[in-house]
């Protein structure tokens, strides 16, 4: 029983980093979702600002 509870443990180790992965990419995605309406509104207000004077 020893053995097959390492081995299921090992398993789980061996999960845990592709979780990270997941969970890192999915935080990376959404940063870039919200970083890029961030970048086009400061785009857009910058040529406003630029027409102005």
């Amino acid at each position: 029983g020893c053995n097959f509870f390492s081995f299921k443990y090992k398993q789980a180790l061996l999960q845990v980093p592709g979780f990270f992965n997941i969970l890192r990419k999915v935080q990376f995605f959404g940063f870039f979702l919200l970083i890029i309406p961030l970048i086009k509104m400061y785009i857009y207000i910058h040529r406003e600002a630029v027409k102005q004077k």
